[in-house]
């Protein structure tokens, strides 16, 4: 029974740890929403074809950024996952039940 109760608060950690990757996750959709909307219109807005080169690629140097910071973000948080269950997952014996019982 008690590691029964073991993997339940196992599955609670790591269900709240991976809801809160998820609305990590959101907000940063929300962030290059935004940054899409204000890029597209500055390059609606731009008056000569040097301006809006300018804008595209300041657009997609900030479009970069942000996307490389959500993949260590996420790579970060999946690695802390991963190690919090290995490090919960109970001891397995790696001789075979034949072998343990000579």
């Amino acid at each position: 029974m008690p590691q029964n109760v073991e993997t339940t608060c196992l599955n609670a950690t790591l269900f709240e740890r991976m809801r809160d990757m998820h609305r990590s996750w959101l907000e940063g959709l929300q962030d290059i929403r935004q940054i899409e909307s204000d890029f597209g219109s500055r390059l609606l807005n731009a008056k000569n074809p040097s301006e809006a080169t300018t804008v595209c690629k300041e657009w997609m140097a900030k479009r970069l950024e942000i996307v490389a910071g959500e993949q260590q973000k996420f790579t970060t948080a999946w690695v802390g996952l991963i190690s919090k269950v290995a490090t919960s997952a109970p001891a397995v014996s790696t001789t075979e039940p034949d072998q343990a019982a000579s």
